[in-house]
């Protein structure tokens, strides 16, 4: 089961990486769904560093991790919607929903 895991995790990262900006097959969908549930935990760390480098160290460990939270969750959201209508193409052309240009 978790080399299972570890094989889908690293077919998904390759499939990211090789995927164009957006989602224009059912696969890049999956594969980008995947990776936004899995990236998910570091919104948090890097909405510390961003905080920080604009606000400041107070803001950074105050609201840095609040606003890395809500990211997060919507990431990950985002992601798990992705995953589960990966077949469907909504939006349309397979759009990715979480588009994000800053992240990653």
């Amino acid at each position: 089961m978790k080399n299972t895991s570890v094989m889908i995790l690293a077919v998904a990262m390759a499939f990211s990486f090789m995927a164009p900006a957006h989602a224009d097959n059912p696969m890049t969908k999956l594969a980008g769904g995947i990776m936004n549930v899995a990236m998910s935990p570091h919104e948090v760390f890097k909405s510390i560093v961003a905080t920080n480098e604009e606000e400041g160290a107070y803001a950074a460990w105050t609201w840095g991790p609040l606003k890395g939270l809500a990211r997060g969750l919507g990431r990950a959201a985002a992601g798990m919607y992705e995953v589960a209508t990966f077949p469907i193409p909504a939006p349309k052309y397979y759009k990715p929903v979480w588009d994000n240009p800053e992240s990653f």
